[in-house]
């Protein structure tokens, strides 16, 4: 998939998400699970509030969340509470995925009490692929901030991915990109195995 397109995703995907935080909503499931598409151009976020509801029932009863771990910010796995500025991590995650065209951290498939360390402790993120365009990296490296202050809003990314579209030398820097980049599958995500994004019952590490 080209970088146009890929722009053209994340244009929809973070005009949703901004809606949902004008609205006074935190996702809190924010993963391609629960992005859906009606074709190749467009995308619009699903399962919103299902995951919210879940997760007040959780907090009454067990020490734990419900979620998808490779999306789910670092705090909220330290136990604090979901907020905007933990979506914004998970759109971070999602970002990855359709910069690499791959599932994020799917080598950590089984083995997901080293993966929350890793992500708590030793601030682990995906590898930003050569040639991904500067802009783009660094935006990445903002959504993925430890220090959630620091992370950028919805609308924030939002108008910074317009202004990438509006942007002739911006876009002929991602038009580089499509030429440099090494992407192992052709850019597109293989949901046959979607088990890593599956939502469940996940216990705040200690």
């Amino acid at each position: 998939m080209e970088w146009e397109k890929k722009l053209e995703l994340l244009k929809y995907i973070s005009s949703d998400l901004q809606i949902i935080h004008e609205n006074d909503i935190i996702h809190c499931d924010l993963h391609s699970g629960n992005i859906f598409q009606n074709d190749l151009h467009n995308a619009y976020i699903g399962d919103l509030g299902i995951a919210k509801s879940i997760n007040k029932t959780l907090d009454k009863e067990v020490r734990g969340i419900y979620g998808s771990l490779p999306y789910v910010a670092p705090e909220v796995l330290r136990g604090n509470p979901f907020t905007n500025a933990s979506d914004i991590y998970s759109f971070g995650m999602l970002m990855w995925e359709i910069s690499s065209g791959s599932l994020v951290f799917s080598d950590y498939k089984d083995d997901g009490s080293n993966l929350i360390v890793e992500i708590c402790f030793n601030e682990l993120r995906p590898n930003i692929l050569k040639g991904t365009a500067t802009c783009y990296a660094n935006l990445l490296k903002k959504c993925w901030d430890k220090d959630p202050n620091k992370r950028p809003s919805a609308i924030e990314i939002h108008e910074t991915i317009l202004s990438w579209k509006n942007n002739p030398e911006i876009l002929l820097e991602f038009l580089k990109s499509d030429k440099e980049m090494v992407i192992e599958n052709n850019g597109f995500i293989d949901t046959v195995d979607n088990t890593i994004y599956t939502s469940q019952l996940l216990s705040y590490i200690n």
